[in-house]
């Protein structure tokens, strides 16, 4: 069996540290895990891997020169080809490219003592690989060396295709130079890409290949509010879904129950139905609304993550409110006043975060923006105008629930209501979830 036999057999069972072991290098110094992982999928028939290195990639066409992505990309040389695949693990996606080992014409390798580069030099343009692992760009070039002769030689290169500027390059690199003229000439024509255009069937099934698992479990527990749409570069719809959510509740909090059920069951469907598309892939393929800037997707996160507690806060105080019951005491609305005034302390522990009921007179009936109802007193025989009084001013709410009652009452009317006092605030003093009890007199 010949040493490439063995790089087969290896590559067929996926004994990706075997291969690293034949070449004399340390699997478990790669920090991509998850490329290994995809690896088997992107390969085609009959292709064996003989060597990997892993780093930064930079594209060099026609002298200009490109970042491609901040991510790690592992770098595997196959008997066909040199395959480029990165992850992004938030997402899940991953992203190949590759370079067909016939059209390279060159590589060379260099390496101090930490990091290691890898230049390598094709008929569309220099593929450099940057701040990879010590010995894994000098294995790579080695192993070049010893199939190049085995595959068939570079094809002649035409206009359209790109020489490039490898002025950097140290003297080794020059000699696979073509002649300058050619570099002149070919940058009026098309820019040339270095990597094959074959791949790109297995670019599209890779980059569909997400862990739909994470995604249908992150979408069932947090789809109500979009998270999934924001974490897979669907924002727009988590936006969206956001705007359901809050219908529903504001809906539900006025009283409309059949509206909000409708909103609610909107968005189940929704959310059902993006699971059952991650399920089959087609919820991550296109992925119309990922190319958006990276300060707004901070920003939907932060935003999400505010209206997730909210949305907990908000559902903690409505079982804490529901649980209060009125322990029978009824206060006049002067004696919260005279309260206050002589021992604010004491007046929290009586009239804050706890249910009783109020009596009072009518100042005025107004309704906020919610849909709710407030219910201004009057000052009573205090007067709010006095300036020792620390409340100046009583504010009931009531829900739309008690149109019916709320719309009878006019100024001046005496009525007893049960409410959750909220204490002092600024001068003025609220009580919520208000229930009208008794009307002594209606005009």
């Amino acid at each position: 069996m010949s040493q490439f036999d063995v790089y087969k057999v290896k590559t067929e069972n996926a004994d990706w540290r075997g291969i690293c072991s034949l070449n004399g290098i340390d699997f478990d110094s790669f920090w991509t895990k998850q490329e290994f992982t995809s690896l088997a999928k992107l390969l085609k028939p009959g292709e064996s891997v003989l060597g990997f290195t892993a780093g930064m990639v930079r594209v060099t066409v026609s002298g200009k020169t490109t970042l491609l992505g901040k991510d790690s990309w592992l770098v595997a040389l196959t008997d066909m080809r040199l395959l480029l695949v990165t992850t992004t693990p938030l997402k899940g996606t991953v992203k190949s490219k590759s370079i067909d080992i016939k059209k390279v014409s060159g590589m060379v390798a260099s390496q101090n003592r930490a990091l290691g580069q890898l230049v390598i030099v094709s008929n569309g343009g220099i593929v450099t690989i940057e701040n990879a692992m010590v010995n894994t760009v000098k294995s790579i070039e080695s192993l070049f060396n010893k199939i190049k002769d085995i595959v068939k030689p570079p094809e002649t290169t035409n206009q359209k295709e790109i020489v490039p500027n490898t002025e950097t390059l140290n003297s080794q690199e020059q000699a696979v130079q073509e002649p300058r003229q050619m570099k002149v000439q070919a940058r009026k024509e098309p820019v040339a890409n270095p990597f094959s255009d074959e791949l790109d069937e297995y670019e599209e099934k890779a980059e569909s290949d997400v862990n739909s698992v994470v995604a249908v479990l992150v979408a069932f527990f947090f789809g109500g509010v979009g998270v999934h749409d924001f974490v897979w570069g669907r924002a727009i719809f988590g936006i969206e879904k956001i705007a359901f959510s809050i219908a529903a509740w504001r809906s539900a909090a006025n009283g409309h129950e059949i509206i909000s059920a409708l909103f609610v069951l909107g968005l189940t469907v929704w959310v059902f139905i993006d699971i059952l598309r991650m399920l089959n892939g087609k919820y991550f393929k296109g992925r119309t609304y990922s190319r958006i800037p990276q300060f707004f997707r901070i920003v939907t996160f932060v935003m999400c993550g505010i209206g997730i507690l909210f949305s907990v806060g908000s559902l903690l105080s409505e079982i804490s409110d529901n649980s209060k019951k009125d322990y029978g005491g009824h206060v006049y609305h002067d004696d919260i006043v005279v309260a206050y005034n002589q021992n604010a302390a004491q007046a929290k522990v009586k009239y804050e975060n706890r249910r009783f009921s109020i009596i009072g007179q009518v100042g005025s009936v107004e309704k906020n923006v919610w849909g709710d109802y407030l219910i201004k007193l009057e000052s009573g025989g205090l007067g709010y105008a006095n300036p020792t009084n620390k409340v100046k001013e009583m504010d009931l709410y009531f829900s739309s629930r008690q149109s019916k009652e709320i719309l009878r009452l006019q100024k001046g009317n005496r009525f007893a209501a049960s409410c959750i006092g909220r204490g002092l605030t600024f001068g003025t003093y609220t009580a919520e979830k208000c229930i009208l009890k008794h009307v002594v007199q209606y005009k």
